[in-house]
């Protein structure tokens, strides 16, 4: 089987931070860690859930919290363009410079473009309308690009055993503050057998 991007290079990249959290950090607080600080310590459980959050999406090839992200061609694929990040909320633009070295966008409504959506674990597609083809473009390295917003709108919808892997490692990194020369690879995922419960899907 032909891979979507033979021929093209492409990278992906997050462009707008989500502004929620996976977990609430009261719950990671109260519950994960029982500490008895307060919220003395919030800013810096925040951040662990965080990192926590981006280690998880990396393992998982998903998004989780509602994001924005863009995927950068070197040129249109022969077929449809495949969008890392499932699940898919929308496509927010589609832009391509020309063979003249302008840019133009390809619009999404009256549309130019079809979008495949992911639903909750495929990666969605994005491909010309039946019968076309994609316009020409110059050679160049971000001769295509593509936004659009991904991640799960209802934060209950998150699979359960991501979320556990989650508090998990928060929990080990709130307790291992700092890396000694003995234990350097104490809090690594496969240490952590976080493989349990961040797993593709797809």
């Amino acid at each position: 089987m032909t891979a979507w991007d033979q021929g093209i290079r492409w990278f992906s990249r997050r462009t707008v931070e989500p502004t929620d959290l996976v977990v609430d950090v009261a719950y990671v607080r109260d519950y994960v860690l029982r500490t008895a600080n307060d919220n003395y310590e919030d800013a810096h459980i925040e951040r662990l859930i965080k990192a926590a959050t981006d280690a998880c999406e990396e393992a998982t090839h998903e998004a989780l919290p509602v994001q924005t992200r863009q995927i950068i061609l070197s040129g249109f694929p022969w077929g449809a363009i495949v969008l890392p990040g499932p699940p898919l909320i929308e496509v927010d633009s589609l832009a391509y410079v020309d063979d003249d070295g302008d840019s133009q966008t390809l619009a999404g409504s009256p549309a130019e473009y079809a979008v495949i959506p992911s639903g909750r674990v495929a990666k969605a597609k994005v491909t010309p309308l039946y019968g076309e083809t994609w316009p020409s473009t110059r050679v160049q390295e971000d001769a295509v690009t593509v936004t659009f917003e991904c991640g799960y709108e209802d934060a209950t919808a998150i699979p359960e055993r991501y979320i556990t892997g989650i508090c998990l490692m928060v929990g080990e990194l709130y307790k291992q503050r700092s890396l000694s020369v003995q234990n350097t690879i104490q809090n690594v995922p496969a240490v952590l057998q976080l493989e349990r419960f961040w797993q593709p899907r797809y």
